[in-house]
């Protein structure tokens, strides 16, 4: 009987620590909501940097997608743009006008080029 007493003063004690795991947890999960709240915010606010730039010339570089260019860049007109995706046009080197598709997350920098400011 005597066993069981101890038994239990030990599941008591094992227990007592819950709450306050449990408080940190929750403060966990909080900061990782609004860190997640933040990088959608922030998707949004280059999605629509990208909008402005429809039907300008640009050099983007990006590591998906350009591997067969040099220097993963590519001088190119933005076509259209939406929140996930950017529709450029390039002419190939052998004078072929290509059509292409890139994720906004894979893009690593935008440069505008100056013959835009007109």
């Amino acid at each position: 009987m005597e066993y069981l007493g101890v038994f239990a003063f030990v599941m008591v004690l094992c227990y007592m620590g819950l709450p306050g795991q449990v408080r940190q947890l929750e403060s966990k999960v909080k900061k990782l909501n609004k860190m997640v709240s933040n990088n959608i915010k922030g998707e949004n606010v280059m999605s629509k940097l990208i909008n402005d730039l429809v039907g300008k010339d640009c050099i983007v570089k990006s590591d998906a997608g350009l591997e067969l260019i040099s220097n993963n860049e590519i001088e190119c007109k933005i076509l259209e743009a939406d929140e996930d995706w950017l529709k450029i046009e390039y002419t190939e080197k052998k004078g072929d006008l290509v059509t292409m598709l890139l994720r906004i997350d894979d893009i690593e920098r935008v440069e505008i080029l100056k013959n835009n400011e007109a």
